[in-house]
C-alpha cells in the first residue's frame, strides 16, 4: 500500500523523510462543504465555475458536500505491504508515527510546534497547551 510520508520538522517536504521514501504522484481532491449551487453563488465570480477546473466532480453522500479531483501532486511516499515493512519504518524513524488513510506523519522528538523544544516549553494534552514548566 502506498502512503505519503512527512516529518513534523519539514513542513515543505523538501527533504527525504526516510531512506526508502521516493517522490510519487498522489491523488489530490478539492472538497467543499457546500452544494454546487452554493459554490456558484459564493465563489464562482472570483474562482470560476466549480466544473471549470478538475475532473470527477461528485457529491459526498449524506453530506451534500461537493468534491473534484485535481492534478496529482508529487510527494514523498513509501510502499508498506507487510507488518515488517511498517516495523522497519518505526525503527528507522525512532519517533511517534501518526498513520491515517493515506499518510504517515512522523512526530520528531526534537521539535514541537515547529520550534525547538526547551525545558520551559508548554506541555500538550490532546493538542492543547495546558501549562508551562517554570
Amino acid at each position: 500500500m502506498k502512503f505519503k510520508i512527512k516529518r513534523e520538522t519539514d513542513c515543505h517536504g523538501n527533504n527525504r523523510p526516510v531512506r526508502k521514501a521516493k517522490m510519487m504522484p498522489f491523488e489530490k481532491w478539492d472538497v467543499r462543504s457546500c452544494t454546487e449551487e452554493q459554490y456558484e453563488q459564493r465563489h464562482a465570480p472570483k474562482f470560476g465555475s466549480w466544473r471549470s477546473q478538475g475532473k470527477n466532480h461528485s457529491v459526498i453522500k449524506g453530506r451534500n458536500w461537493i468534491k473534484r479531483q485535481r492534478e496529482d501532486e508529487l510527494c514523498w511516499g513509501i510502499e508498506i505491504n507487510t507488518p515488517e515493512d511498517l516495523i522497519a519504518i518505526i525503527h528507522e524513524c525512532e519517533a511517534n508515527l501518526n498513520i491515517s488513510e493515506d499518510t504517515i506523519f512522523i512526530e520528531d522528538e526534537d521539535l514541537e510546534y515547529g520550534i525547538p523544544k526547551f525545558e520551559k516549553a508548554p506541555k500538550r494534552i490532546k493538542g492543547t497547551i495546558v501549562s508551562f514548566d517554570l
